[in-house]
Formats: structure tokens, sequence, C-alpha cells
């Protein structure tokens, strides 16, 4: 799979994108995101007050087998 990771604010992104946490990819839904008492959240991490970014990946190409 050929894919790009993108630094990107936690208030760009959107339910459906893609993000990388810790080596693992998570589609971000609907509830992943929050805005309570710390600002804005992303599954329960406001990424030090939006001051962070988020790496957002974009999916170039996914292979398949044949």
């Amino acid at each position: 799979m050929n894919y790009t990771t993108h630094p990107t604010y936690i208030s760009l992104i959107c339910p459906g994108d893609t993000i990388e946490v810790n080596g693992t990819f998570h589609t971000v839904g609907r509830d992943d995101l929050k805005s309570g008492f710390m600002g804005l959240t992303l599954r329960g991490d406001s990424y030090r007050c939006g001051t962070v970014p988020v790496l957002r990946v974009v999916i170039e190409r996914a292979w398949v087998a044949a």
C-alpha cells in the first residue's frame, strides 16, 4: 500500500479521514470528534489543545494480490 502522511491540525480533521496513531491507521468516525472543556478532541486526545499536529494519511494506491 502506498501512502503519505501529512501533519494536519486537529481542527481540519473530518469524519472519514484516516489518521496514524502510534504506527497504526485509524479511520475517524463521527463519534471520535468531540468539543468540550479542552477544546476539540480526537479519540479523547486534545493534541495539546490543538498545538501538536495530527498525522493524516493519504492512501495513494492500495495493492491487490492477483
